[in-house]
């Protein structure tokens, strides 16, 4: 059975609630102005959650992959971080490195996301998706994509029941170059709306290629 049966109106109902999810989510940000491909990652100083200053970009990494999820217990987003877990070495091998915000707290991170294999950063205030105009819906979770990461990640116990900074957040994610500049953006559209791994993959490599192609035009 393909997603868009299980709306009563087949895909035209499915594209007509894609619509109506996209017209009701909400700004959280101090602007409603989002972060654009070209534009210089916001400078942050930022402590992760084992203790380790830490600055976009990273330094000596050709990307940094910065991501901003949800709440740290949310079954949604440990679905696709078992992925990235799963890729982590195919990652540093395309020069990636990860690091994930969660609006919760030092604690909360720590306890639900042990042995990590990347930078994690507690934001429970939303400070920093304040900075990067990340939004919010209340229907961020009835994608049938995000349903079924929710019961994929609930079927292996890996869910919390602290929502800290509420359960309506939408992701975002940025691929920033070690100069500093954002050369690909997401703002997703429902919980589960990020890059996947391969998709990811593909746009380092295109990226490597357009900025080799320019350096020597």
């Amino acid at each position: 059975m393909r997603w868009d049966e299980l709306s009563p109106a087949g895909s035209s109902g499915f594209s007509q609630r894609q619509n109506y999810l996209q017209k009701n989510r909400m700004n959280t940000g101090l602007s409603s102005q989002k972060l654009k491909v070209g534009d210089k990652f916001p400078a942050m100083s930022l402590t992760t959650t084992k203790g380790k200053e830490l600055s976009i970009p990273v330094s000596g990494a050709k990307f940094t992959h910065v991501q901003f999820r949800r709440f740290s217990g949310c079954p949604i987003c440990d679905t696709h971080i078992a992925f990235l877990r799963a890729a982590s070495q195919k990652l540093l091998e395309h020069g990636i490195h990860e690091v994930l915000f969660f609006h919760s707290t030092r604690s909360e991170v720590q306890s639900f996301h042990t042995n990590l294999p990347f930078d994690a950063v507690a934001d429970p205030i939303k400070r920093y998706y304040q900075r990067v105009g990340v939004e919010k819906s209340y229907f961020a979770s009835l994608h049938p994509s995000a349903l079924w990461a929710g019961i994929v990640g609930m079927a292996k116990g890996r869910f919390g029941l602290r929502a800290t900074g509420g359960p309506f957040s939408l992701p975002a994610e940025f691929l920033v170059a070690s100069d500093g500049r954002i050369v690909a953006a997401k703002y997703g559209l429902h919980a589960y709306d990020q890059w996947s791994v391969d998709e990811l993959l593909k746009l380092t490599v295109s990226t490597s290629a357009d900025r080799s192609e320019q350096s020597r035009n």
